[in-house]
């Protein structure tokens, strides 16, 4: 994760140019308001601190607010992939599973240690053209969450810290890294090419669970 580069064109010319035309569809800020509607269904606040309950010992404190923002944006991506074509929905499922891989490796990776070099976006057309797209919805559940959390009249259930959110250099490089290797096995990143402990299994098959909104589908 912190001390090699990859190169920027490792990429499936089929996946970029096939289907990113209907992943900017579903990106596309024209589709904003009718997602944020879906989101509408649980208030920032009562659903930060259900999450809270629900997570245990399996989200500190520290890291609270930023899971709890992926999992809201996770869980109205998928939503989104009713209806799309399978590369599409693989596509969009990859947008949020490297969200929450990013979560977990900011968790335990001191921002000093996250200072290497990664493929620019700009040399990705697929990335920059279409998943930058799905980060923009991303920053902007952040923001409308943000500005939500500022009115909450009581916060005693929790200390919530609102820094280092989001890592864009991080996502990135292991978004590269997972369309690398998943292209040289075949579409499938097992389990065991991570090597995570146990622990830390758990915490990502938890958040990936919230983000199905109560599926049960294993992440890897």
């Amino acid at each position: 994760i912190m001390a090699f580069t990859l190169g920027p064109d490792l990429y499936d010319a089929f996946i970029d140019f096939n289907v990113q035309t209907s992943l900017v569809d579903v990106f596309s800020e024209e589709d904003d308001d009718e997602e944020e509607e879906g989101d509408a269904d649980e208030p920032m606040i009562s659903g930060l601190k259900a999450f809270k309950e629900r997570a245990g010992d399996k989200v500190d404190g520290a890291s609270l607010l930023r899971s709890f923002i992926a999992v809201r944006f996770g869980r109205s991506t998928l939503k989104a992939c009713a209806g799309e074509n399978p590369q599409t929905c693989a596509l969009m499922q990859l947008v949020v599973k490297t969200l929450l891989l990013q979560e977990i490796f900011i968790r335990q990776i001191p921002l000093s240690k996250r200072a290497f070099s990664t493929c620019p976006a700009s040399d990705w057309s697929l990335f920059a053209e279409s998943i930058s797209a799905a980060l923009e919805r991303y920053f902007s559940t952040v923001s409308r969450d943000l500005g939500e959390l500022t009115k909450a009249p009581d916060m005693s259930f929790a200390d919530v810290f609102a820094s280092d959110l989001f890592d864009g250099r991080l996502y990135r490089h292991i978004f590269h890294y997972l369309v690398d290797k998943g292209l040289a096995k075949k579409g499938k990143v097992e389990q065991k090419f991570f090597g995570f402990a146990d622990w830390v299994d758990a915490e990502l098959e938890f958040l990936w669970h919230e983000c199905q909104a109560g599926a049960k589908e294993p992440f890897y």
